[in-house]
């Protein structure tokens, strides 16, 4: 048995993000297609007597309230194995970001952890476990794209080679879920669409030299996020950076789930440097989308 390895745990960033109702469990029905990206947190898992979770840079509450420590625990917990482990998270995904680092860190948790045992819980357990530790946490135990549908638990893995280079934008605000959610309730329209999403996405993927004007004409307003006029309205950096990645040759532009983290799609590598160089009071990172086999 492996007693010590380092494991990656990727970002995502949402390609659309439609609210599609309320749930008699109080959660929001949603539909998206998630793509995990190259920006990575690393986890650090050690086989020990006792359970333990340290952070670099440490972040904020207890230990036991980290989504690591929770996803720890609990697959300890179901697999009956009574020793404990080290895991040291080193964070380099932005937190309160939309993108989904403590939900992609307690899902390489779980997953790690039942590898380094030896893999005693089967995949459905580990889906069951990941769906109670959060919403997003079902999808990052694969990390493939995916038509993510559902509270988030539904995950349909999408086939697909993704061409782009990414920029994305920290801005220094906090967005909390629960109240962007809330802005979301006090709309008086709902949005219709013409199209699902996984089809707008295998059209656009399939056109050479895509520039914004096909993007548009092709995707129309079928491919939002519906969080970025509201999120926009009370924080009106959101659309600044929007604006300027748009400015600077993306061909797409978008909140990342409910923010704060804004990205923008580039043809090129080179195009996406040029535009994170036009944002220099922000916090930036230039990625790729991640495929199965690269994580």
């Amino acid at each position: 048995m492996i007693h010590s390895v380092r494991f990656s745990s990727p970002a995502k960033i949402n390609l659309g993000l439609r609210i599609t109702g309320l749930r008699p469990d109080g959660y929001h029905s949603i539909e998206s297609i998630f793509v995990a990206v190259n920006l990575v947190d690393t986890i650090t898992i050690t086989l020990s007597e006792t359970l333990q979770v340290h952070c670099t840079p440490p972040v904020t509450g207890t230990p036991e309230e980290n989504l690591v420590f929770k996803a720890a625990t609990a697959f300890f917990r179901t697999a009956g194995i009574a020793s404990g482990a080290k895991i040291h998270l080193e964070k380099c995904i932005p937190t309160g970001a939309g993108l989904g680092g403590g939900s992609g860190n307690a899902a390489t948790t779980l997953a790690s952890l039942n590898t380094l045992h030896g893999s005693p819980l089967p995949d459905s357990e580990l889906l069951m476990l990941a769906e109670n530790l959060g919403s997003d946490v079902p999808f990052f135990l694969h990390s493939s794209p995916a038509f993510v549908s559902g509270k988030g638990e539904i995950v349909t893995p999408l086939h697909l080679n993704l061409p782009w280079h990414i920029v994305i934008v920290k801005p220094e605000i906090h967005i909390s879920t629960a109240a962007a959610y809330a802005l979301i309730d006090q709309r008086t329209q709902i949005p219709r669409y013409s199209e699902t999403l996984p089809d707008i996405l295998r059209k656009i993927i399939n056109i050479q030299a895509l520039t914004y004007n096909l993007f548009n004409d092709v995707t129309g307003h079928n491919l939002t996020n519906e969080f970025q006029d509201v999120i926009g309205r009370e924080h009106p950096v959101v659309h600044m950076i929007s604006t300027r990645l748009l400015s600077s040759g993306a061909i797409y532009a978008s909140l990342s789930g409910s923010g704060s983290a804004v990205y923008g799609l580039f043809a090129t590598e080179a195009e996406a440097r040029s535009a994170a160089a036009r944002l220099p009071d922000f916090n930036t990172y230039i990625c790729q989308p991640l495929t199965t086999s690269q994580r």
